[in-house]
């Protein structure tokens, strides 16, 4: 690291030193080397260069106002109830998912069990004078369904049960 460097280095530090530790009444005084660094130190360099330091002024830092026993009581009381607020409106919210998803089932159940009607009542079988089997399916509407499409309307169901899973 390069003396450059590490002087805005040690520069910032303590800025943030200065800014974030209140020194009620320490003096910090601040000099530069014979390389042209600036350092920082609570007393003036000794030897060479001594005359040079100088004493730097140092606002203290912000200080939160002293609270009395009874409000520090107070805030826990409010911190606690805003946890046990938080606490109620996350397991209503769960209970809201979970009374969803069980709707959800309770509805899915319901359409597997109307599409398992649906092909049962599909694929029956009839026969024809000769006893050989036939398809015959008659809409709600009254009109009857070729078997072809009895077989299309079966695969449609079958299908719809699969992307249930049913």
């Amino acid at each position: 690291m390069t003396r450059r460097k590490l002087s805005a280095t040690c520069l910032l530090l303590l800025a943030w030193a200065m800014v974030s530790v209140p020194l009620a009444a320490a003096e910090v005084y601040r000099w530069v080397d014979e390389d042209g660094n600036v350092h920082f130190g609570d007393k003036p360099r000794a030897g060479a260069g001594a005359e040079k330091a100088r004493a730097v002024a140092i606002d203290e830092a912000y200080k939160p106002p002293e609270r009395s026993a009874e409000e520090l009581r107070e805030l826990e009381r409010e911190r606690q109830q805003q946890w046990r607020d938080n606490s109620e409106r996350m397991r209503e919210e769960q209970a809201a998912r979970d009374e969803a998803q069980a709707q959800r089932r309770q509805q899915e159940a319901q359409a597997c069990e109307r599409l398992r009607r649906e092909v049962a009542e599909l694929s029956g079988m009839s026969y024809d004078a000769n006893g050989r089997p036939f398809y015959y399916y008659v809409t709600e509407d009254g009109k009857s369904v070729s078997s072809e499409r009895q077989r299309e309307m079966v695969a449609e169901r079958r299908a719809q049960m699969q992307r249930l899973g049913c």
